[in-house]
């Protein structure tokens, strides 16, 4: 089993394009591009780390282009994490604003939006699951838009899906944060 320092420590591989969807220097996405003919199916990939600001969409690289041979572009999502004003709901609007300006780029970089699915590790397990369901979310939520970006699948790979759970197990740093976002978005709605 590898190692948290080995992952975190996995070679990057550089992207096609950079796209900023938002003024914050972690609000982009690194954009990778299949040698196949357009359009391009498209697939989220959501970094993981506890939301922590220490780890990065670096290590999820390998996979980005893993998916590229296979004809499918990817959007890796980077987001602002704990400790550099991902704390929420700054997570959240982050990974919808990401997910949302996909309509923006698709034009531009030939993507098909007809079928998005998510690939979330860890944290990014988590968030992929929420981008998938909020839909769902009513309109007094901070969080609701009239119009997410329709999500038709998710592949959750050791995704912390119980905030609870998970804040008890790690107890501070990353675990409170999740504490704060379950108590938060329960009362949020």
């Amino acid at each position: 089993m590898m190692k948290v320092e080995q992952y975190a420590a996995l070679p990057a591989y550089p992207c096609d394009a950079t796209v900023a969807y938002g003024d914050d220097p972690n609000q982009f996405a690194a954009l990778y591009l299949p040698s196949t003919p357009p359009p391009h199916r498209i697939v989220i990939v959501i970094h993981g780390g506890c939301w922590a600001a220490k780890y990065d969409a670096k290590p999820m690289g390998a996979l980005c282009r893993a998916l590229t041979r296979e004809g499918v572009a990817v959007w890796s999502l980077e987001y602002r994490r704990n400790g550099i004003g991902g704390e929420y709901p700054n997570v959240l609007l982050d990974v919808a604003a990401g997910a949302d300006f996909l309509r923006t780029a698709a034009s531009t970089y030939f993507l098909d939006l007809a079928r998005v699915i998510t690939i979330g590790h860890s944290a990014g397990g988590q968030l992929g699951l929420w981008l998938a369901a909020r839909r769902r979310l009513p309109r007094t939520s901070c969080l609701f838009t009239d119009t997410p970006l329709p999500i038709s699948g998710v592949v959750c790979l050791a995704g912390v899906i119980d905030l609870v759970d998970a804040a008890a197990a790690l107890g501070s740093g990353a675990g409170e944060d999740g504490a704060r976002l379950v108590e938060q978005a329960g009362q949020d709605g």
